[in-house]
C-alpha cells in the first residue's frame, strides 16, 4: 500500500512542479523589435539569446559593457544592410479628453485593462486636474513661485549637474537652484525632488490614484518596504527649457501629473529594447540608453532608426501614463517647467513586460541584500528610496 502510494506522490509531486514552473513561465517576456522579425528562425534565436545573456550579465554588475560589435554583426545577418540611419518616425500617443464624461471607462479598456500585456501603451489624459478639481484642488494653484515660496523654501534638493553621468547630483537649497536654473552655461536639473511637505501627496491622493490604477496591494507592498508612511511615491521634476533626460526605462507604473510649462517625451515600447544600445543603472534602479535620442549619433548606433515609438507634448493640466520599462526621454520646452510623478512598484506587470529587467530590479543579490539593510537595519522613512538616490549623488 505506501509503495502504491509513494509511486502516486511522486507524479503528483512533478506536475505541481511542472505547474509552478509554467505558472512562473508565462510570467516572462524577452520582447524583441518588429524589424528584427525576419530572417531565418535560428537567426533571430542566436541575436535575441545574445542580447538578453549580455543584459542579464550586465544588470548583474558581470558585464562592464556590451559586446556592440558582436550584435551588430547578429542584425546584419538577419536585416543585411538595412539600418535605416535616420531619426526613427514617431506616431501620436493615445489620448483621451477628461472633459467626456465618459473618460474614466475609456481610460480602463484603453489601459488599465491592458497593464503587463503586449498591447500596453502610455496614454495622457488631456486636462484631467483643470476637470476633476474635486480630486486635485490644488494642483492648478501650483507654479514656480509655490514651490519656493510654500513649499521647499531653502530646503535642500539633489540637483543633476550632468545629462549623461549617473553620479552627477550635488545637494542645493532650492531656493539657489531657482536662482540659475536657467542658467544655459551650466546643466542644472532638479530631478525625482522628494515631497518635503506632504503638499504634494495632499495635492494628488495616492488612495484615489491607485484605485484607478487597480494597484492597490502593489503600493501597499511599496509603502511597507520603505517604511515610510506613504509619501514615497510622490517626486517632483523642476527644470528650465535647456534641460532634457537621457532615454531610460523603470520599474514603476507611472503618473506623471504636467504642472507648469510644456515638456516633449518620446516613448519606445519594451521590444524596441534591442535597438535602444541601453546601459545598466549603479543599483539597477533605472535602465539608460547609451544614445542621445534627440540627437542620435546614427553611425555610432546604425539600428535606432528601426525603433518604433510614440511622442506627445505635454500642458499643464495633463496627466500621462505609462507602463513599467517603456523606455521615455523628456526635454523641457519652456523657460520654467514643472512636473510631478506618481509611481507604483508593480512587480507582476514588470515581470510580464521584460523580464530580465525586472531580475534586475527585484531580485539582483546587490539590490536585495541592500534593501534588506536599509529597510532593517537603518530604518526610518523612505529608507529604500534614499539608498537609491545616494546612487546618484557626486563622489567627492
Amino acid at each position: 500500500m505506501s509503495s502504491q502510494s509513494n509511486s502516486l506522490r511522486l507524479p503528483l509531486r512533478k506536475a505541481i512542479i511542472l505547474g509552478l514552473v509554467g505558472w512562473l513561465l508565462s510570467f516572462c517576456r524577452f520582447p524583441t523589435p518588429v524589424s528584427l522579425n525576419k530572417g531565418t528562425t535560428w537567426d533571430r534565436f542566436q541575436a535575441k539569446t545574445l542580447f538578453y545573456s549580455q543584459t542579464l550579465e550586465h544588470v548583474l554588475g558581470i558585464r562592464e559593457e556590451y559586446d556592440y560589435a558582436a550584435l551588430h554583426a547578429m542584425y546584419h545577418r538577419i536585416l543585411g544592410n538595412n539600418t535605416l540611419k535616420q531619426k526613427p518616425s514617431l506616431d501620436p500617443i493615445l489620448e483621451i479628453d477628461a472633459q467626456d464624461p465618459q473618460w474614466k471607462t475609456s481610460f480602463e479598456k484603453l489601459y488599465v485593462n491592458k497593464l503587463g500585456t503586449d498591447v500596453s501603451k502610455p496614454i495622457v489624459v488631456r486636462g484631467l486636474t483643470y476637470a476633476e478639481t474635486e480630486i486635485f484642488p490644488h494642483v492648478n494653484s501650483w507654479n514656480i513661485e509655490y514651490f519656493r515660496d510654500e513649499m521647499y523654501g531653502d530646503t535642500e534638493i539633489p540637483v543633476f549637474t550632468n545629462m549623461s553621468l549617473d553620479r552627477s547630483a550635488v545637494m542645493m537649497p532650492f531656493t539657489e537652484y531657482v536662482k540659475n536654473m536657467n542658467n544655459e552655461s551650466n546643466y542644472l536639473y532638479a530631478k525625482a525632488m522628494p515631497d518635503v511637505s506632504g503638499q504634494i501627496k495632499a495635492g494628488i491622493p495616492d488612495s484615489y490614484m491607485t484605485q484607478l490604477l487597480g494597484l492597490q496591494w502593489e503600493h501597499k507592498a511599496q509603502v511597507f518596504m520603505d517604511g515610510g508612511k506613504s509619501a514615497s511615491g510622490h517626486v517632483a521634476f523642476v527644470g528650465g527649457k535647456h534641460c532634457k533626460t537621457r532615454m531610460h526605462s523603470d520599474f514603476g507604473t507611472s503618473s506623471f501629473f504636467q504642472v507648469q510649462g510644456r515638456k516633449h517625451w518620446i516613448f519606445y515600447p519594451p521590444s524596441e529594447m534591442m535597438i535602444l544600445y541601453p546601459n545598466a543603472h549603479n543599483l539597477n534602479v533605472a535602465y539608460n540608453a547609451a544614445l542621445d535620442v534627440f540627437n542620435p549619433d546614427l553611425e555610432q548606433f546604425p539600428f535606432y532608426g528601426l525603433a518604433k515609438g510614440v511622442e506627445v507634448i505635454l500642458q499643464p493640466g495633463d496627466v500621462l501614463f505609462f507602463p513599467s520599462f517603456w523606455w521615455h526621454a523628456v526635454e523641457n520646452l519652456d523657460e520654467v517647467t514643472i512636473g510631478v510623478d506618481f509611481a507604483v512598484v508593480d512587480f507582476f506587470n514588470s515581470m510580464k513586460t521584460n523580464t530580465v529587467l525586472a531580475i534586475g530590479s527585484f531580485f539582483n543579490p546587490k539590490i536585495f541584500l541592500n534593501v534588506l539593510y536599509s529597510r532593517l537595519i537603518v530604518g526610518g522613512e523612505d529608507a529604500v528610496r534614499n539608498l537609491f538616490f545616494d546612487s546618484y549623488m557626486k563622489k567627492t
